[in-house]
């Protein structure tokens, strides 16, 4: 999740199911959104990957990879990718872990 807020994004908070609805930014990408217990979670538009940046995180005990509404075969393509740290070949973001925000 990229974030938590208070207010439904959709204006439809309470008559949601799990269908990942999608609101734009200024720049025209989409994130997702889903309300669970009338919490409404706003995800990233594209994945935070990190599997060929392990060597930099060696201060890390453990990762837990959070999928939404992928396929069962793309749950397995990261996971493997992950496991052989290999190189994401689509969009993707570091979020703030090189930024050098703390």
């Amino acid at each position: 999740p990229l974030m938590t807020v208070r207010n439904c994004p959709l204006g439809k908070c309470g008559g949601c199911k799990r269908d990942f609805s999608t609101v734009t930014d200024r720049k025209n990408a989409a994130f997702f959104v889903d309300c669970i217990w009338r919490v409404p979670r706003l995800y990233n538009s594209v994945p935070l990957y990190l599997a060929d940046r392990m060597d930099a995180l060696q201060y890390v005990d453990f990762f837990t990879l959070y999928f939404t509404k992928e396929t069962p075969e793309a749950c397995l393509d990261v996971l493997t990718r992950y496991q052989k740290k290999a190189e994401w070949d689509g969009p993707k973001t570091r979020g703030l872990l090189f930024r050098g925000v703390q």
